[in-house]
């Protein structure tokens, strides 16, 4: 696997390793769905498995390469939401129970949608 020169902090996956990244893959999700319970909502996880099942398909006839998107976290944690719109946890919590900020609390702690969080933000900062 090679980084991809254009600045996207993509990755190159040689198609014959698709197969393998995505069992990779499959096992740690497992590995993180037996010890919370849950798995993490993560934006783009479905699309990524998607692409390497058809990455490792098409290996073992043409052997073509594919791009995959850099992976970001869609989500952060109650303090970072906080941090980030310039209030306190607890109100965080708040807008999150009332639907305000979209999240979902699979277990004790929030996951909240990260893009919903900068573009409140933009909009909270614009009506300043």
């Amino acid at each position: 696997m090679r980084a991809v020169g254009d600045g996207s902090g993509g990755v190159v996956v040689p198609a014959q390793m698709a197969a393998l990244v995505d069992k990779l893959l499959e096992y740690g999700l497992d590995a993180l769905a037996t010890r919370n319970g849950t798995l993490p909502e993560v934006a783009g996880l479905n699309g990524l498995r998607a692409q390497l099942t058809v990455a490792a398909r098409a290996a073992r006839g043409t052997g073509r390469r594919m791009v995959l998107a850099p992976a970001r976290p869609s989500y952060v944690t109650v303090g970072e939401a906080a941090e980030l719109l310039g209030v306190s946890p607890r109100y965080v919590r708040r807008l999150a129970a009332e639907g305000v900020i979209r999240g979902s609390k699979p277990g004790r702690d929030w996951q909240l949608d990260r893009d919903g969080l900068e573009g409140r933000r933009r909009r909270w900062q614009g009506a300043a």
